[in-house]
């Protein structure tokens, strides 16, 4: 249980948060999800390794139904993540099933899916949202007819088409099932493809620096507080690519990442944490400016670096967002 002081500065934070935030309409009734940092592909047609993957420690687990299984396994993979979600949503955070777009797939794929344990459906090559409208519609009959709690199951729309990230704001708020938003863009994959961009020519992915930053913009805009990153391809022992890309996702504003080997999670899940030296000084910020008499800004005396509201803000969501990990 945190502090009493802890509270009282977690409330005094909440206080200063302005009308700068997302319109309340648009937050209403959206399903509460909780922070990620690090979200693992595993193949669903493979069952040995959807039974031991909560070893590696991922905060969610994606049983992948679309480009890592081969057409004539679909079936058998479709049946193997039915009778292992339950299981595996006992030992990870969230079970994600990545599903296929198209349509007579789509509705194989969530009737294997949409079983006790499932928290997320993911969404890929959305184009706009009328495939998310219409993916909601048929993900609150499943519920229904299969006892799972109605409107608690998650889309996670997947933006790796040129429309899909042209149209990041109106996916992000057409559904109240949306809360996880995201853009894949990794080296010759479908965004690449998509937008016709060469093989990545530096470590930070220059290429796909405008797509990653409109879809950060758009998701802050609609309320979306989980803004997942795209995967990294590239295997290299010293993971230079995996850190470089991943920590230019986080500053531009991303809140954890898609991932495609056990050997990535261990630096997601530190990258994607606030340290205890970033908490600390959130502590610091908020206690300094509660105790100043009313004042916006004033002067730390340790550094003398001037603190206002801004700065106080900042530091709620630092103390807030850490504890929202702290629970999970």
């Amino acid at each position: 249980m945190k502090s009493l002081e802890h509270q009282d500065l977690l409330e005094f934070g909440y206080s200063l948060i302005t009308d700068a935030e997302p319109d309340e309409d648009i937050l209403m009734g959206r399903v509460t999800a909780n922070p990620l940092r690090s979200i693992l592909y595993v193949p669903g047609n493979r069952r040995e390794w959807i039974q031991k993957c909560h070893r590696f420690g991922s905060d969610a687990i994606v049983l992948d139904l679309e480009d890592s299984v081969p057409y004539d396994e679909k079936a058998q993979a479709r049946i193997i993540i039915s009778e292992e979600i339950g299981a595996l949503s006992k030992k990870v955070q969230s079970v994600w099933v990545r599903i296929n777009a198209e349509l007579n797939e789509l509705e194989m794929d969530l009737e294997a899916a949409m079983v006790a344990g499932i928290r997320v459906i993911q969404l890929p090559k959305v184009f706009s949202a009328k495939s998310v409208i219409e993916l909601d519609r048929k993900i609150s009959w499943h519920e229904g007819k299969n006892g799972i709690v109605f409107g608690k199951t998650i889309i996670a729309p997947i933006l790796e088409t040129a429309g899909g990230i042209k149209r990041a704001y109106d996916i992000a708020v057409c559904s109240k099932r949306v809360e996880y938003l995201g853009a894949i863009v990794a080296p010759e994959g479908d965004t690449a493809r998509a937008l016709r961009m060469t093989v990545m020519s530096d470590s930070i992915g220059s290429e796909s620096l405008y797509a990653r930053e409109k879809v950060v913009v758009d998701a802050r805009a609609a309320g979306i507080k989980h803004v997942i990153g795209g995967t990294v391809t590239d295997m290299s022992p010293d993971q230079s690519l995996l850190k470089s890309f991943t920590s230019l996702n986080k500053a531009m504003g991303y809140s954890g990442t898609l991932l495609i080997h056990p050997s990535h999670v261990p630096f997601a899940n530190e990258l994607f944490k606030h340290s205890d030296s970033e908490v600390q000084r959130a502590r610091e910020v908020l206690q300094l400016l509660k105790g100043a008499g009313g004042r916006a800004a004033i002067r730390n005396p340790a550094t003398g670096q001037m603190i206002d509201l801004a700065h106080a803000r900042h530091a709620y969501w630092v103390l807030k967002e850490s504890d929202d990990f702290s629970i999970n």
